[in-house]
């Protein structure tokens, strides 16, 4: 006892616990939380629903909550919230209408009946009205009545016509009548008819049949109903009134201290008043009418309030659209409450050097054509906390008009240096606050034909001298490259690539060939799919002796991504499966047509993975390859293709969507970032990138305390180390083989046991045995 207790205390002092974000196989978000959208107060804490999240501020210590799939939700993309104190739970609204309860403690029931329910008319919730334990969801269909007590649907109300759908945006009642406010006027019911679910109970109270607008928001105040009317007017451009039902008569309000903005976003009735929001003011009246409170943009800069919730005469909580949650206090700004995340939920490319990850905000098609054409601009994760440059704090991308990022590199040696393509905008050339913009007018980069007000630039990639060989789709000479002198050159393809094609990205073999896919648009000719390759002969300058060739695939085999494996091995990301170039040194001397995978699958052969549209291909420290896709999520697959380790999806892990828009690899952590459709998500994988020789092993956790059964990981060894752990006496417990630079072991000795607890050494070295490495390890059962 006295030699475990000597080793005990040596090895604590001894041994540095070495610090590791994430625990193997451990998920976590990268959401955006800057644009509030709902806010209520829950009494001890405030829920504010972003467009992308959910995040609670705990009033005790200002401490802050994050929630989303990772920890206890069921869906993605919030659309209304609304609490009842009594049950101390949050009811939570999807896009997709699913719904969660969500509790104070945290626990979270979840009910998908509206989700999953065949429903003529839009399935969607657009607000909730709570009374008592009932929840009256206002549906794209109907009403859809919850019991908050038992968890359940109560009843669904058909309102229409003969009992057809109509798009309810609100819901409240008088003590003596239910009033639903749909797109088409106002129906009403009274609540002792015998049978709400009865179409005929419903009529029609309120319609404007000269102006088609929205009646889109109820609230009562003391037997009062208030009702905003969206009445468009002659320009077609929504002006709110504001009206009210007292003694079954409708009335409009001409109150002058009624706010000027002619939108309004809210209606609440909080403390017996009436709170009335729009996107610049919050203006709360009393029962007469009389305004009593107001706080408008001039309490803090670039406001631009979506809701609010007044706690007491002096305290009011603000969902603000550019910053998250505001507290104003005795009519001063208080706090700005805004968790760290990136800028925007686009996710068109990630590029990682030096344990910095940067991020190009843009939605990210399969063609690169996006629908949406945003200035999000870009941000940069960097020792856990997140910074932004986007439309509201960079104004030059606003001047430059840089929409809809594609792509992104960091200068090779230059962590904070980085370039980024765009959609529509030519190149950007980002360094310690300073902007530099390349497009037509300043570099060899062309508009798109057809299209001259577009200068696409999609794939960007540093070769090892720091070049810049850049991608500009819609026209024929597709690739260029910005030298580090900051001069410019271009590559004559005519004879090689017909017509004027979209192309994708850009990949540099270990022969310093450049190839990149070309996926037709662009009013094309089909010759244009397939991918082209340049060698320069190692000279930028000298275009004679450059060689370039045309290698065509079938439309079915479109390549809509390329990466490179360890091997030097290419594999096209294509609509059926990916393919291997598997002699891209060869590309000029004979036939390099991208070949299928073949695998052998319930004793049959078929091609991998060939009913899948690839977005994107990933290789790491393993050389395994995670393969994103467009409707599947995510697999992680062996180094040969041959075996599938992973398969994530939406359904069965925390990944946000499984339209996957790219994925990149960490080499130092093994961190894997997946951009989705939806937001960013990360993955803590167990590789790492690997070396020649050992690089300051360490193993984590270490020490393994009582009660740990997680995997241990030892770091830094060389590439393909074999590992082997022996107690203090010299007895194996354990032999394998680093996945990249790291071995995962899971604690069991060679008899499936559990290791004692004491000291271990763990020994790394090289198939040689030339180069090798020791450290420590301490297990306390």
């Amino acid at each position: 006892m006295k030699n475990i207790l000597c080793i005990f205390l040596f090895s604590i002092a001894f041994f540095k616990v070495q610090a590791q974000h994430l625990a193997i196989g451990q998920w976590r978000e990268h959401l955006p939380y800057n644009e509030g959208k709902e806010v209520v107060d829950a009494g001890t804490k405030i829920y504010c629903a972003t467009n992308e999240g959910l995040f609670a501020y705990i009033k005790e210590d200002a401490s802050i909550e994050r929630f989303s799939k990772l920890n206890g939700l069921n869906d993605f993309g919030i659309s209304t919230i609304a609490y009842q104190p009594d049950f101390n739970v949050l009811l939570i609204a999807y896009d997709d209408a699913n719904i969660d309860f969500l509790y104070n403690d945290g626990s979270v029931f979840n009910l998908p009946f509206i989700k999953e329910k065949s429903i003529t008319g839009l399935k969607n919730i657009n607000n909730i009205y709570i009374k008592g334990k009932l929840a009256y969801l206002s549906c794209g269909f109907g009403i859809v009545v919850v019991d908050i007590e038992r968890q359940e649907v109560k009843d669904t109300y058909y309102i229409g016509t003969n009992g057809t759908s109509r798009n309810v945006l609100a819901v409240t009642e008088d003590g003596n009548n239910i009033f639903a406010a749909t797109d088409s006027g106002v129906y009403s019911a009274s609540l002792s008819s015998p049978n709400l679910a009865d179409f005929n109970y419903w009529n029609v109270i309120f319609a404007d049949t000269a102006n088609a607008g929205d009646f889109n928001m109820l609230a009562t105040l003391n037997g009062k109903v208030y009702l905003n009317y969206a009445k468009p007017d002659a320009t077609n451009t929504s002006t709110d009134e504001l009206w009210i039902f007292e003694n079954n008569v409708w009335s409009k309000v001409t109150n002058s201290q009624m706010p000027q903005q002619p939108k309004r976003i809210h209606l609440r009735v909080v403390n017996n008043n009436l709170v009335i929001i729009n996107n610049v003011s919050v203006s709360v009246f009393d029962e007469q009418l009389n305004r009593i409170g107001y706080y408008d943009n001039t309490l803090y800069s670039n406001a631009q309030i979506s809701d609010a919730v007044i706690e007491t005469s002096s305290e009011v909580w603000i969902a603000d659209l550019l910053k998250g949650l505001i507290k104003i206090e005795n009519n001063k700004l208080s706090s700005i409450i805004t968790p760290g995340g990136p800028f925007s939920n686009y996710v068109a490319q990630i590029a990682i050097l030096d344990n910095k990850v940067w991020v190009a905000h843009g939605p990210k098609s399969t063609s690169w054509s996006p629908q949406e054409y945003p200035i999000d601009g870009f941000s940069l994760l960097a020792d856990d906390s997140w910074k932004s440059w986007n439309k509201n704090n960079a104004p030059s991308l606003v001047t430059n008009k840089f929409i809809a990022n594609m792509s992104i590199a960091v200068v090779p040696g230059q962590p904070e240096h980085i370039r980024l393509g765009s959609v529509t905008s030519g190149l950007l050339d980002y360094s310690a606050n300073s902007f530099t913009y390349y497009n037509s007018s300043n570099s060899t980069l062309l508009p798109a034909v057809g299209n001259e007000l577009q200068t696409k630039v999609h794939g960007i990639k540093h070769d090892e001298a720091g070049n810049l060989w850049v991608v500009n789709s819609g026209v024929k000479n597709v690739i260029h490259v910005l030298k580090t002198d900051n001069t410019w050159r271009t590559f004559d393809m005519q004879g090689v690539v017909s017509g004027t094609p979209f192309a994708g990205e850009i990949i540099i073999d270990q022969n310093n060939y450049k190839w990149v896919n070309l996926f037709g648009g662009g009013g094309s000719s089909s010759g244009t799919i397939g991918l082209v390759v340049l060698d320069d002969k190692g000279s930028i300058d000298n275009t004679a002796d450059d060689r370039k060739k045309f290698i065509a695939m079938a439309a079915e085999s479109t390549p809509r991504c390329l990466a490179i494996d360890l091997d030097g091995q290419i594999w096209v990301g294509t609509d059926a499966g990916p393919q291997i170039i598997y002699s891209p040194g060869s590309a000029f001397d004979g036939d390099v047509t991208p070949q299928k995978i073949l695998i052998k699958q319930d004793n049959t052969y078929q091609y991998l993975l060939e009913l899948e549209s690839i977005s994107t291909i990933a290789v790491d420290g393993a050389n395994r390859k995670w393969i994103g896709t467009l409707s599947s999520g995510v697999y992680l697959l062996s180094a040969d293709g041959q075996s599938q380790i992973y398969h994530f999806t939406a359904e069965n892990s925390p990944l946000f969507s499984n339209n996957i828009s790219t994925i990149a690899i960490n080499p130092k952590t093994g961190e894997v970032f997946i951009g989705t459709d939806k937001g960013l998500i990360s993955y803590q994988s167990d590789a790492i990138e690997g070396g020649d020789k050992c690089e300051s092993v360490t193993v984590y956790p270490n020490p393994i305390r009582p009660g740990y059964n997680g995997p241990i990981a030892i770091k830094g060894v060389m590439d393909k180390a074999t590992i082997k752990i022996t107690d203090i006496s010299g007895n194996v417990v354990y032999q394998g083989s680093a996945l990249g630079g790291q071995a995962i072991w899971n604690g069991l000795n060679l008899k499936g046991e559990k290791a004692h607890t004491g000291v271990y050494l763990v020994f790394a070295s090289d198939n040689d045995g030339v180069n090798a490495c020791v450290t420590k390890l301490l297990f306390v059962r």
